[in-house]
């Protein structure tokens, strides 16, 4: 027997949350899909509505036995939901006698201001008569004895949210569209009366029994027209309205006077992107505002034909232009896009796209295929009798030629891949298991040494050799067989063939791994610039991201953070949010952030990335493992040791268990755990980590590589908290002079400069100290820039130490600018900051003006 969902919901709404959970146990039993549809309608009608609502203390849910029997002609009978601004009950009407929905403001909200606000909404629902809107039966104000009452009846409509209410009848997609159409004909009604919405979305749409939807709470609406506007001013300058992941890109920016009827294009196309995907085209529910504004206003949607490969073509194309950033070039009005799907459904040529001979004719094709079938062959007759077959016969016989050459080549790679097979097959040649590494090994042996009978199949071989030695941490073992792929690809096939450019991204990456990122950068350049033409190849989002990586790497950041958005944006478009080339790129964004003190920022978005590497990979995934680093490193820069451990320590398990010994990743792992334990003050497990990190990076990756170097700073600065300060100091000069002779364009170098100073400063030596930090705040100011949170330590540091030396007026430069930096960016109660405030005081009390010491002293005092 079917169940009624309605009498379900309605009956699941009543209970409190334990009894909730049994009732649907029990009246669900085994129906997966009933209890999916129920969860989501719940989930909806819990949701809060609003973001406008006034600052203080939460509500208190309205307890039944609180509010009013009466109210006017109507009698209360039970709550049916609140929001921000009131309390909507289910009443009952005396004259004519029916059920309603009764809107009151909530009591303790009743000011001038809002007592407006609820004649605009009065005011604006007397306008809208449509079967698709809920109709207002009256708007009155009663007097119940402690001020006026307003409120006003509405149509009581029983259904379900748009998108339950779909998905629980199980429509096709022709369905859900005619019922998405009949929405947006309500909507332009509600437009051509002067009537902006603010706030669609499926939970303000229910669908009744009879099929028919009906758009409710217009409780935010606006009036376009300026007068009503003007007299009925419901939301003050930077009041934000709407629920935040339906909201357009000018709404969430909070600029309600800049809102105009293409705002409810724009959430209706999020509407249809999630009728349709069953997903938003923006997940910013757990995000905070600030990065919710950002990635509605900045960041592209998966495209509809990447979740749903029945949504590609048109109605990706439908949504997209719903969903442009820019006003100017969506659906002017609800009824464009209406009219845009009608055409879609009727086989039309629809108006988002320019209508080109060709895709007109596609579509004319689609309604008239045995026209367009006779038509097609008298043409092709035509062309063989004037032009004759020579060209098809010379463009058969090209396409058969490449089609056996290819066939060749990938038959030679195969046999080459199965001989290596069948000669470390443990049954036959070798009495244990075999490793990958050994594997490898032999095939690079045997290219090596009696060669590939093609050039062609050898750049295949030697591009998967490279690829494989760096996977197994192994770059320099890589390089060689990177480098002859290139060689021979660009003699053979020529320098713009896809392969060549592919060998020559896997040789920039080979070089970039081993720092060598002058060797990389001009590869990638040119990769970049070879697949350009085709902004939809997935290739050119990859190498896009390389691209930006080199630049950060080489310390410009500048230039690689809008390359990195693109890249990220691009690869979104071409292959989906949840391609592994995009994101590599997303994570390498959060690393990007997190090195210009972004960390809010950079938190966010690394914890979206881990979301999507889980989804995609897994829990205890090595490629997984990359991003739960990178968010323990801006976890720690935020003083959140005891979760970065936490997921250091998972790291750690991942890569010792699924990596080959001794792989460079583990290293850096032991290092990071190390520092992060160092925050906990478990010192000795962190310099045995440490000890064993530097000693292996020193034997893989040589002395002057940049994560060498990290860990070597690691174990000095272990060291010196330690007490052992000769040990510590030569490790540091170490790491200092192999930085310098890499030139100093690392950010990472900056911090290991500042280490060796202030330990000079603690034993004493002092204007070496002085000189290290004057170089090092003045390559962070041309580096990073003069506000960067790092410039503002070393300048701060260097503060200090100039007021040890005497050197007072240069100190109180370096110190107020410094401090003031901090401040901002920290905040003032940063352990940060009050230490820079202290030592502008010490400062101060050396300059002899001691009630500015005693003023800045006194912000840290208990009051």
């Amino acid at each position: 027997m079917k169940k009624d969902l309605t009498q379900i919901l309605r009956h699941a709404t009543d209970l409190p949350p334990a009894e909730r959970e049994e009732f649907l146990c029990s009246v669900c039993e085994n129906d997966e899909h009933l209890r999916t549809a129920i969860d989501e309608a719940l989930a909806l009608q819990s949701a809060a509505t609003l973001v406008d609502r006034p600052a203080g203390p939460a509500h208190t849910p309205t307890d039944p036995s609180a509010f009013p029997r009466t109210l006017g002609r109507y009698t209360l009978l039970d709550v049916l939901g609140e929001g921000g601004m009131g309390t909507v009950y289910l009443a009952e009407q005396e004259s004519p006698r029916r059920s309603v929905a009764l809107k009151v403001l909530r009591p303790g909200l009743v000011t001038p201001r809002l007592l407006r606000r609820f004649e605009h909404e009065s005011l604006v629902l007397g306008r809208l008569q449509h079967p698709g809107i809920a109709q207002v039966y009256e708007a009155a104000t009663a007097d119940t004895g402690s001020g006026p009452q307003p409120y006003f009846a509405m149509e009581l409509v029983r259904g379900l949210p748009l998108t339950v209410h779909a998905n629980s009848h199980d429509l096709p997609l022709p369905d859900r569209l005619r019922l998405f159409v009949r929405v947006c004909e309500a909507v332009e009604h509600a437009h051509q009366k002067g009537v902006i919405h603010r706030d669609l979305k499926p939970a303000n749409i229910m669908v009744d029994a009879s099929g028919q939807p009906k758009v409710l709470d217009f409780g935010v609406a606006r009036a376009a027209d300026a007068d009503v506007r003007s007299a009925t001013l419901m939301t003050e300058v930077g009041q934000l309205v709407g629920t935040v992941p339906y909201m357009s890109p000018e709404q969430i920016a909070g600029d309600t006077g800049d809102l105009d009827t293409r705002s409810d294009v724009y959430t209706l196309g999020v509407v249809l992107y999630e009728l349709l995907s069953g997903q938003l085209p923006h997940r910013v529910s757990d995000k905070t505002l600030p990065e919710a504004v950002r990635i509605i206003g900045q960041e592209e949607p998966v495209a509809l034909g990447s979740i749903d490969r029945a949504l590609r073509g048109d109605l990706q194309t439908i949504v997209g232009k719903a969903l442009d950033k820019e006003r100017a070039r969506r659906y002017q009005s609800a009824a464009d896009l209406g009219e845009d799907i009608e055409r879609y459904l009727r086989d039309e040529p629809i108006t988002a796209r320019p209508p080109t001979r060709l895709y007109q004719f596609s579509k004319f094709a689609r309604r008239n295929r045995g026209l367009v079938a006779a038509s097609v062959l008298a043409l092709l007759l035509l062309v063989v009798a004037t032009a004759g077959i020579s060209w098809q016969a010379f463009a058969a016989t090209r396409e058969r030629n490449l089609a056996r050459t290819e066939a060749a080549n990938a038959r030679a790679v195969s046999i080459f891949l199965r001989d290596m097979l069948q000669a470390v097959n443990p049954d036959q040649n070798n009495p244990r298991e075999v490793t990958v590494r050994e594997m490898i090994d032999r095939a690079a042996a045997t290219v090596d040494a009696s060669g590939v009978d093609t050039p062609r199949v050898e750049v295949t071989i030697r591009h998967t050799l490279a690829g494989s030695y760096r996977s197994l941490g192994m770059p320099s073992t890589a390089l060689p067989h990177a480098l002859k792929a290139v060689e021979l690809a660009r003699a053979t096939l020529g320098p713009d063939h896809p392969d060549t450019i592919d060998a020559e991204r896997n040789l920039a990456i080979t070089h970039a791994e081993l720092a060598q990122f002058d060797q990389a950068l001009p590869l990638l350049q040119h990769s970049v610039e070879s697949l350009a033409h085709d902004p939809t190849n997935p290739a050119f989002a990859a190498a896009t991201g390389e691209l930006a990586r080199v630049y950060f790497e080489q310390g410009d950041a500048a230039k690689a953070e809008p390359l990195i958005r693109e890249a990220i944006r691009l690869g979104t478009a071409a292959a989906g949010r949840l391609d592994e080339s995009t994101l590599v790129s997303m994570d390498h964004l959060g690393t990007l952030l997190t090195s210009q003190g972004r960390f809010a920022e950079a938190e966010a978005q690394l914890r979206t990335t881990l979301a999507a590497r889980e989804t995609v990979h897994g829990l205890d995934s090595p490629i997984t493992a990359y991003t739960l680093t990178s968010l323990a490193n801006v976890l720690q820069k935020q003083g959140n040791n005891e979760e970065a451990v936490t997921l250091l320590e998972r790291v750690l398990k991942i890569r010792r268990e699924r990596l080959e010994p001794g792989h460079p990743s583990t290293l850096i792992t032991l290092s990071n755990l190390a520092v992060a334990y160092i925050g906990l003050n478990r010192i000795t497990e962190a310099e045995t980590l440490l000890r064993e990190s530097v000693n292996a990076q020193r034997e893989k990756l040589g002395l002057d590589h940049p994560k060498t170097l990290i860990a070597m700073g690691n174990l000095a600065y272990l060291l010196e908290d330690s007490g052992r300060l000769d040990e510590a100091e030569s490790l540091f000069r170490e790491v200092v002079a192999a930085r310098r002779r890499g030139g100093l364009t690392d950010p990472e170098s900056l911090p290991q400069i500042n280490n060796l100073a202030m330990l000079l400063h603690k034993k004493g030596t002092l204007d070496e100290a002085i000189g290290l930090l004057e170089e090092a705040a003045t390559l962070a100011q041309a580096s990073l820039s003069a506000e960067h949170y790092l410039t503002a330590i070393l300048r701060n540091n260097l503060g200090m130490m100039l007021t040890d030396a005497g050197r007072l007026d240069d100190a109180h430069r370096q110190l107020t600018q410094s401090h003031a930096t901090l401040a901002t960016f920290f905040g003032e109660s940063h352990a940060r900051t009050k230490a820079s405030r202290q030592r502008l005081a010490a400062l101060y009390d050396k300059m002899g003006r001691p009630e500015e010491a005693q003023r800045l002293r006194g912000v840290d005092q208990p009051r």
